[in-house]
């Protein structure tokens, strides 16, 4: 069964930046109100849910969320969510880098969870961070919580638009009734603004690719051209290094914890990836 994916990155390339300030927005979730504490110039929404409610505040494992009514879904529901979005404010364009927060279950160890990020207010487009299809969100009471972060994301979110974040929860089993719930903490977006109409970015060729870990064993599949793969122990020891051309590539770890590091040779692009 593949594990869960705990951080990934999904770089875009910067080609143009021109007087770029930092900014950020930052929901604690462990008590009453939830609002964002915002900084530089962008704004931040306030939390939305559907098919969801609010059900109490934890200290260690933040805001607890549970079903309206009726049963989970064995599957996301694209009317089952809780939404945070920020904007930039008039005039300002924001390139998000960073988006992370912290996730676990309540009274099960079957929950599941899809993360979408889009900046199409119906999400008509939208791009999925990772699936947790068969993989677990971490329990409370066993694991704790687990970290989900992107990191050198640069995603340009023009003047006029927002960017939203949606966490999409469901159950491995139908059976399972609405005491079953999630927890959420420590939720950032963070990024820069400029100037409206000052920035611009380009796709990185890597983000398409699909990374896991089971049974021991590294799989990324979508390579495309010449790609140097490099594996890390939690310590920061290079455990694998090697090339790839145009394939897949599949390798024994053995390793509880490891953190990919893949640069194709002909763009630049890189892409990591702690798989566990």
């Amino acid at each position: 069964m593949k594990k869960l994916v705990i951080s990934l990155s999904l770089a875009f390339c910067l080609v143009q930046a021109q007087a770029q300030s930092a900014a950020s927005a930052n929901w604690a979730l462990l008590a009453a109100p939830d609002n964002a504490v915002v900084s530089g110039q962008i704004t931040a929404d306030a939390i939305s849910m559907s098919g969801l409610v609010h059900n109490a505040y934890n200290a260690t494992y933040g805001k607890q969320v549970t079903l309206a009514t009726g049963v989970y879904p064995q599957a996301s529901d694209p009317n089952l969510y809780i939404q945070f979005s920020v904007a930039p404010k008039s005039g300002f364009d924001f390139t998000l880098d960073q988006l992370s927060f912290y996730i676990c279950g309540n009274s099960s160890n079957l929950m599941r969870a899809d993360f979408y990020y889009s900046t199409d207010a119906t999400f008509a487009t939208k791009t999925q961070i990772m699936q947790y299809n068969d993989i677990p969100v971490p329990r409370d009471n066993t694991t704790g919580p687990g970290l989900v972060s992107l990191t050198s994301m640069n995603l340009k979110v023009a003047d006029g638009q927002h960017v939203y974040l949606r966490i999409y929860p469901f159950n491995e089993t139908a059976d399972q009734n609405s005491g079953r719930r999630i927890y959420l903490k420590d939720l950032t977006f963070a990024g820069t603004t400029a100037a409206a109409g000052t920035t611009s970015v380009k796709e990185n060729v890597l983000n398409a690719l699909n990374c896991y870990k089971a049974d021991n064993r590294i799989y990324i599949q979508g390579l495309t051209g010449t790609n140097n793969i490099q594996v890390f122990d939690i310590s920061g020891k290079l455990i694998v290094s090697t090339e790839v051309q145009n394939d897949d590539y599949a390798a024994e770890v053995g390793q509880s914890l490891v953190i990919v590091k893949i640069t194709n040779k002909e763009t630049k692009d890189t892409k990591v990836v702690k798989l566990f």
